[in-house]
């Protein structure tokens, strides 16, 4: 759910916002937030890179997928910009490692059947720009997870993930500081923060556009959805691999591949850029 804004610019739009700060703060930390589904003119860009599965074998139904759940200092559809490590403590306490509470979910639909796969790590990862489908130099810190994805939880999204075609993920997750920062000298407090954090926010001409974004240093992370258009636009799949049965783990020697099953000649782990317009 996304706390909304009046149709207003400049001081108006300044006036309201200082004035209703900390109401919309209030507001924003006790909604779960999810992604709106709407377009952002997406072109998908497939580029092949990577290795292949190492195992001959697997198991039967299942690929291991490692996609973008979100990416740091980049302006999202809401005007949130994410901090790196904001969901630092939330991984520590509900990720793989702790409670294991964090799950992989499609269209932020929280029902148990709804799972897609076993997440298996959840954690940061420093990546080019150019990787997150983003045309310009540099690098931004993305949150990665890995899951197992299951054929018989859900076949239609196996096979899009198989089929490299899921490009766009998003976290459903809860606010838990966050700061206003406004364009103009004449709101001090929000004007040192638009200071503070503005050159390191990646889209730029976006911020621009709104002259003011929300400063977001901690969140309570949730779930990872796979969606068809994310608040934030830098959010592929990375690698889609095939994995290792049980039985081929122990055994010295490799086997025949069974009938039915998927090999790592049939699925290459590949990279899929997104480059929005």
């Amino acid at each position: 759910m996304r706390v909304t804004i009046p149709n207003l610019e400049g001081k108006a739009l300044f006036d309201y916002l200082v004035k209703n700060k900390a109401d919309l703060i209030a507001k924003k930390c006790s909604l779960p937030i999810k992604s709106d589904p709407v377009s952002y003119g997406a072109t998908p860009v497939k580029t092949s890179g990577g290795e292949k599965a190492e195992s001959p074998e697997v198991e039967e139904g299942t690929i291991r997928v490692k996609v973008v759940c979100n990416t740091a200092l980049f302006c999202d559809s809401y005007g949130d910009v994410l901090a790196p490590d904001c969901w630092k403590k939330s991984i520590a306490d509900r990720g793989p490692k702790g409670k294991n509470l964090i799950p992989h979910l499609k269209n932020h639909d929280h029902e148990i059947d709804k799972q897609l796969g076993k997440v298996v790590e959840l954690y940061s990862e420093v990546l080019d720009l150019s990787v997150l489908g983003y045309s310009a130099t540099g690098k931004a810190q993305a949150l990665i997870m890995v899951s197992d994805v299951k054929r018989e939880w859900d076949e239609k999204l196996y096979t899009l993930y198989r089929d490299l075609s899921v490009r766009q993920h998003s976290i459903g997750m809860q606010y838990v500081q966050l700061k206003l920062a406004l364009n103009d000298e004449d709101y001090k407090e929000e004007f040192a923060v638009w200071n503070a954090h503005y050159d390191s926010i990646i889209n730029k001409e976006d911020v621009d556009r709104r002259n003011y974004f929300w400063w977001v240093s901690e969140i309570k992370l949730y779930e990872n959805s796979a969606v068809l258009f994310g608040a934030n636009e830098l959010t592929p799949t990375l690698e889609v691999t095939t994995q290792p049965s049980d039985d081929t783990e122990k055994s010295d020697t490799p086997t025949d591949p069974k009938p039915g099953l998927l090999t790592s000649d049939q699925i290459k782990t590949r990279i899929l850029l997104t480059k929005f317009v």
